[in-house]
């Protein structure tokens, strides 16, 4: 009920206007509860106090001094509440703040869990700390050896881009977190601000929670990529220890490795060059260039400041941080190249040194810690591999000169049995008819005697002209390969077909060779391979003879059961020659052999 006295309006209704208040209060802690921000709870408080004046005139409270008071208490009620919506603010802010850390943290350890290379983890983590700790800036530095800083990452808020030495200039309101990797510095995290408004407080603290955490990602990415490293090293050394081991020519395994030592290190150039100590030079015998051109194989004065002559000079590594302090036609070579750091480590063969490789890194890029280890275990197969080389070189040569000998002693003895015994023989055996025919008539016994012993005596001469002819026959001196091959056809048992055109006369060991390599198969054919057919051919074909001898006979030849291929092929060899036998049972046996001429033979 509204009191008589509100209705005559000489007095307010008491409870009205603090209804109003009440109602007020409620509805803005409504709003409170509700999480309103702090300039949300003043739009409100405003509208509440514009609606009070207009419902106290409705309840006819007109006294000024009640609605006064009642917006005195709205007030109090509003600071209360403001002060529980700014705290609120405080918490949701900081929760916020948490959550985003959280989320990026998250997403970096997903990062490092994906396998993400070491520079995408840098850009991922300065976008991170930069815009979670409203950064305008942020930098990632790793130490230099020279204690400097060298800028691994960067990011700006604006999206343009910061020299990252200056900003690491560091000054009071710039913000720092030390980075460290199994315990060891590696460098620092820094964040700045380009306005008015210095970093919070707390910014060091959590940036430190990116610090660490950038930490041990770059440990877990480091022995990643470090086994990653030596998986690829060791299958590197791999391809080339087999190219070693197969005996492959030097010149391939030069090749090989020059391109591995290149790609394993990271160079952009990578050469292997022959040091001739009497001469003082080096000749560059294989390149490589990450950009696909190399640079010419030539030669150059050993001379000068560098690092090839450096290891040239104390047979160990040597490396230079910069090439334009080198000095020297190979420095110059570099130079050109667009070399900046280099490494060089020398090629020991039986204690000498044969020769040098080394990889260098352009100018704006720089090669890896242990290069030169690293290098050396590349440099000591490249070793193996000429050794080896020289070793097969000197045993081809040995067999060579072998072989030479023996051709040389059969020669002889074919001349001294031509020369000498056969011709006696002939004498006397033309002695010995002679003396037939002077044999009386009425000695008829002697008669035949005599001519029973000069019948022998001419088989024996005719099978020694057969073992000289085999030793050496004197028609391949004289007439070349085509008469000699085509005398052996003539002689054969079963019918031979010879098609050799006219040739330039070749040097003695290859026409022997030749030769014999018919004779050879000629000799198998019949006493193995009982053909009713032999072909023989041979051409002369860009500095290669090129023989085959095939049969229409049982086939199943293997060299290896001891036919006489064996011998055959060691001469073959023994001329850096090839043979190969194809021989399927039931299907007769070719044989192809294929001889290189050297350069003055092949010519008309």
């Amino acid at each position: 009920m509204v009191p008589p006295e509100a209705i005559n309006g000489s007095q307010p209704a008491p409870g009205i206007t603090s209804m109003h208040e009440d109602q007020a209060v409620s509805r803005m802690a409504a709003l409170v509860a509700g999480g309103i921000s702090s300039e949300g709870l003043s739009a409100a408080l405003a509208a509440e106090l514009e609606r009070l004046p207009a419902q106290t005139a409705r309840s006819a409270v007109t006294d000024s001094d009640n609605s006064a008071g009642a917006v005195a208490r709205i007030g109090d009620a509003f600071s209360e509440l403001m002060a529980i919506t700014l705290l609120a603010e405080q918490e949701r802010a900081k929760l916020e703040r948490l959550g985003q850390e959280q989320r990026a943290l998250q997403s970096v350890a997903t990062l490092v869990a994906r396998g993400t290379s070491a520079e995408g983890l840098f850009a991922a983590v300065t976008r991170a700390a930069g815009e979670v700790l409203g950064a305008d800036i942020a930098v990632l530095g790793r130490f230099e050896p020279d204690d400097g800083m060298e800028s691994v990452s960067s990011w700006t808020r604006s999206g343009g881009t910061v020299d990252p030495r200056g900003r690491l200039e560091l000054t009071a309101d710039d913000v720092a977190a030390a980075v460290s990797v199994e315990g060891h510095p590696w460098g620092k995290l820094a964040v700045f601000s380009t306005g008015e408004d210095p970093l919070p407080p707390d910014t060091a603290e959590r940036l430190s929670t990116f610090a660490e955490l950038l930490g041990i990602a770059i440990g877990t990415v480091s022995s990643r990529e470090e086994l990653a490293r030596m998986a690829d090293e060791q299958a590197a050394l791999r391809r080339v220890a087999t190219l070693v081991a197969q005996g492959s020519d030097p010149r391939r395994v030069f090749s090989a490795v020059t391109e591995e030592v290149g790609r394993i290190l990271g160079a952009d150039l990578a050469a292997l060059g022959r040091i001739d100590q009497h001469h003082r030079t080096l000749s560059a015998v294989a390149t490589w260039s990450r950009s696909g051109h190399p640079s010419p194989l030539g030669s150059w004065p050993l001379t000068g400041d560098n690092v090839i002559t450096a290891a040239a000079a104390t047979g160990g590594p040597a490396r230079r941080a910069d090439s334009s302090t080198a000095t020297g036609p190979l420095a110059e070579a570099e130079r050109s190249q667009g070399a900046g750091e280099s490494v060089a480590v020398p090629i020991i063969v039986q204690g000498s040194v044969w020769g040098v490789m080394v990889v260098s890194a352009s100018v704006s890029h720089a090669l890896p810690a242990g290069a030169e280890i690293r290098l050396s275990d590349f440099t000591e197969l490249v070793a193996t591999a000429i050794a080896n080389a020289e070793s097969r070189d000197e045993l081809a040569a040995s067999r060579a000169r072998i072989v030479a000998a023996a051709d040389d002693v059969r020669a002889r003895i074919e001349r001294d049995l031509h020369d000498g015994v056969q011709q006696r023989l002939a004498s006397l055996g033309l002695s010995l008819r002679m003396a037939t025919a002077w044999v009386p008539s009425e000695l008829s016994d002697l008669r035949e005697t005599l001519e029973r012993v000069t019948r022998g005596f001419a088989e024996a001469y005719k099978d020694l002209q057969e073992i000289a002819q085999g030793i050496h026959p004197a028609i391949l001196a004289e007439g070349g390969l085509r008469p000699a091959v085509a005398a052996l056809g003539r002689r054969s048992p079963i019918p031979v077909r010879v098609e050799i055109p006219e040739l330039p006369r070749l040097s003695d060991h290859v026409e022997v060779a030749a030769y014999y390599a018919v004779s050879e198969a000629l000799t198998n054919a019949i006493k193995h391979g009982r053909p009713s057919n032999v072909h023989v051919a041979a051409g002369l074909e860009n500095g290669i003879l090129r023989l085959s001898v095939s049969d229409d006979g049982v086939g199943g030849a293997d060299p290896a059961a001891g036919s006489g291929l064996i011998g055959l092929r060691d001469r073959i060899e023994t001329l850096s020659g090839a043979m190969t036998v194809t021989s399927r049972p039931g299907e007769g046996t070719s044989i192809s052999i294929a001889l290189p001429v050297p350069s003055d033979d092949s010519a008309p």
